[in-house]
């Protein structure tokens, strides 16, 4: 009777074993993100260097070649379940006891200021082209209610067309060579850069515990400087938004938080019931709303100060002019005192033989690399 007692009481603590060491050794599934083939605009128009012909193609190739190697190489958080199908808002049809995760590509700008002046008898023009996207992961919401951001990769790029003084370009810059120039740099920094390495834990806190990180943003970029109003008439919301897309990146990879679309970039419209802020993306397959949540961290810039001067030469010149251009950036946030940066650059221009006076210089495009530099500096620091 013991004996019969003693194998009973082995015959469950061997179970109990056995089925403990089941659930350990279940793996664990991972997160399945979808990716649809498709781009998103922030632009309620179709007049950017996105709409030129063929661009949006290269960008969504690009975009798919890259997640397939990441996904190969095993260097997702995520396992990507790849789709034909443009319609995102299919999406939610294919899940019943889940909540869908997408993969959003949110093209922030697509633009480029484009200069030129007169010198030795004959039109000089350059041109700088940027890119700016944020590859964002959103939850989808339920019966249709649109996507909601989780999390968002920034990516910038820029070209300088014409920067070199040994190979000049005398004859206009065509909105195709724009566009070409555009669709190249933004598949360069798909290729290189796009990294999903911080959205690992964001994740995770989501699928676990439903949890959201701490957020920020660059909720505004002013222009007070009487002298930049001047150089950027006309032009003010790109180079604000040239300013806060650049800031952005620069912060996000350096500490690693989760930094949202500048406030600047898109009209949001914010919810009092819900406290969300949304805002609609354009694509191919129509509109889409997106929404996030209240940024918990503000930044906001100010491009504060701006001057230009000649540079005297020792050997002076009646066919070069060297003028050096200054700028000033500053920063409040909750995050840290208030500071002012600045950065400069030198530009060397030809002007007409025996003039005195340097030619008039539009300065957009050599102010916008200076600004770019002083933002990523800034984004990039601690303290």
């Amino acid at each position: 009777m013991k004996h019969a007692v003693w194998k009973r009481c082995l015959a469950l603590v061997l179970g109990a074993s056995l089925f403990a060491g089941a659930g350990t050794c279940a793996a664990k599934e991972r997160l399945v993100v979808d990716w649809t083939p498709n781009v998103y605009s922030i632009s309620t128009e179709d007049n950017g260097l996105l709409e030129s012909p063929g661009v949006k193609e290269k960008i969504r190739q690009a975009l798919t070649a890259k997640l397939k190697s990441l996904q190969a190489q095993k260097k997702l958080p995520f396992e990507v379940k790849f789709s034909n199908d443009l319609q995102v808002s299919g999406i939610q049809d294919d899940y019943s006891d889940v909540t869908p995760i997408g993969l959003m590509p949110i093209v922030l700008l697509d633009d480029a200021f484009t200069t030129h002046y007169h010198a030795a008898d004959q039109d000089i023009y350059k041109s700088i082209v940027t890119s700016c996207m944020g590859m964002a992961v959103c939850s989808a919401g339920a019966n249709g209610e649109g996507w909601r951001i989780l999390t968002v990769i920034p990516l910038n790029e820029k070209k300088v067309l014409g920067a070199d003084i040994q190979n000049l370009i005398t004859t206009p810059i065509t909105e195709q060579q724009l566009a070409d120039v555009y669709a190249d740099i933004t598949v360069q920094m798909i290729e290189k850069r796009l990294d999903f390495s911080s959205a690992k834990k964001v994740l995770k806190d989501w699928e676990e515990k439903q949890e959201t990180p701490e957020t920020y943003q660059v909720a505004d970029v002013g222009i007070s400087s009487k002298k930049a109003q001047q150089v950027f008439h006309g032009h003010g919301i790109e180079i604000r938004n040239i300013i806060a897309n650049f800031y952005t990146e620069a912060f996000q990879k350096k500490t690693g938080k989760v930094v949202l679309p500048p406030g600047i970039a898109a009209p949001y419209q914010k919810d009092v019931t819900s406290n969300l802020y949304s805002m609609q993306l354009r694509s191919d397959d129509g509109m889409v709303d997106l929404a996030m949540a209240e940024p918990m961290h503000m930044v906001n810039l100010d491009f504060s100060g701006a001057n230009w001067q000649e540079v005297q030469r020792k050997d002076a010149s009646d066919v070069r002019s060297d003028v050096a251009y200054k700028a000033w950036l500053t920063e409040k946030s909750d995050m840290r005192p208030e500071r002012t940066e600045t950065g400069y650059a030198v530009q060397m221009y030809l002007k007409d033989k025996g003039k005195g006076n340097a030619v008039d210089i539009d300065a957009k495009d050599i102010y916008t690399q200076v600004l770019i530099e002083l933002a990523t500096k800034m984004g990039k620091q601690e303290k």
